[in-house]
């Protein structure tokens, strides 16, 4: 959730250091982190209470959602930057 907090302070500077509107892409890029984020943090939790009701394979299976979720968030955040560099390259 720190996290979270972290991306609205460093947004809400970054609006503040330049008037320059934020565009709809980066919009995009901020609610699909805080979708990730949340849905992170409500695995966790479901974890934990399936570890306290003892449903261990169950509580594996969460953990390795969780972990498999910013992996896959990241991979996808490579990908989009690397396929923004080329786009640039070939206009100029």
């Amino acid at each position: 959730m720190l996290e979270i907090a972290f991306l609205f302070l460093h947004v809400n500077n970054l609006e503040n250091a330049t008037d320059a509107p934020i565009s709809p892409v980066h919009m995009a890029d901020v609610a699909v982190a805080v979708f990730c984020a949340l849905l992170f943090g409500v695995l966790i939790l479901s974890s934990y209470v399936a570890l306290y009701l003892q449903h261990y394979w169950s509580s594996f299976l969460i953990i390795c959602l969780a972990i498999t979720l910013p992996v896959r968030l990241r991979m996808l955040r490579q990908a989009h930057a690397r396929k923004k560099f080329f786009d640039l390259r070939h206009i100029s």
